[in-house]
């Protein structure tokens, strides 16, 4: 996501038309977004694990504003759509996701991700689908095993963060 944020300091610095040719933008991006407009864009994702997705839009408020924003909208206690949440913090182990659980309806719920397939709404890779049809014939009650395999995949992200972090 781009973040544009337009102050006397900022302007110096960068200007919407630089924004928008840097992201090869349309060429009418700039009156949209100066007209509230959110814009769309694709970027390429750098791996099958990344969901790229680009959001160009013009916040006329000083940084320090945009961010408290943020800080008051990543308030997920605040969410009653959020069962729980557990910040990682560190390299991340399987520990860090305990608790995570399928409920309620936890037998359903795992039975949608071991009949999960391409472009579904759980929106898994073909790894992912993969490992969990693997499941699908085991024949056990399948909830401990997938979310078993939920917190192996949660978790692969941020090893392969840290490998990749370490290398540098």
């Amino acid at each position: 996501m781009v973040l544009v944020a337009q102050t006397a300091a900022a302007a110096a610095g960068f200007t919407v038309g630089q924004v928008i040719a840097d992201l090869n933008l349309p060429a009418d991006a700039a009156a949209r977004l100066r007209h509230g407009e959110i814009l769309h864009s694709d970027p390429q994702e750098s791996s099958d694990l990344e969901l790229g997705v680009g959001l160009t839009f013009l916040v006329q408020q000083p940084p320090a504003e945009v961010l408290k924003a943020f800080w008051t909208v990543v308030d997920l206690k605040a969410d009653p759509k959020l069962s729980a949440s557990v910040q990682i913090r560190g390299p991340g182990t399987p520990a860090d996701f305990a608790s995570l659980v399928l409920e309620p309806g936890g037998a359903a719920e795992a039975n949608r991700y071991l009949a999960a397939s391409p472009g579904d709404t759980l929106n898994l890779s073909a790894g992912e689908i993969q490992a969990f049809n693997a499941l699908a014939s085991a024949g056990d009650d399948p909830k401990p095993q997938v979310e078993e395999q939920l917190k192996r995949l949660l978790l692969a992200p941020l090893c392969q963060h840290n490998v990749r972090h370490l290398s540098l």
